[in-house]
């Protein structure tokens, strides 16, 4: 079991170290602001090919094997 599951199963929601977990997931999900849309089938989840991001690393002009140069 995740520790903070754990932490939350065992009833220390307001203990130093769930807020200092809870401060580490609230920071690290900060920039993370896509869209996608999710279909669930007979339980199945499936994810949509409709994924956006403005903060997106991803560039068309590294990953296309057309130009090969690699560069921005």
């Amino acid at each position: 079991m995740p520790r903070y599951a754990e932490l939350i199963y065992n009833g220390f929601w307001f203990s130093p170290e769930r807020r200092m977990l809870q401060a580490l997931i609230d920071t690290s999900q900060h920039s993370v602001d896509r869209a996608g849309a999710v279909e669930t089938v007979q339980g199945q989840r499936h994810l949509h090919r409709g994924r956006e991001s403005p903060n997106s690393l991803y560039s068309m002009k590294v990953v296309t094997f057309e130009d090969g140069s690699g560069r921005l």
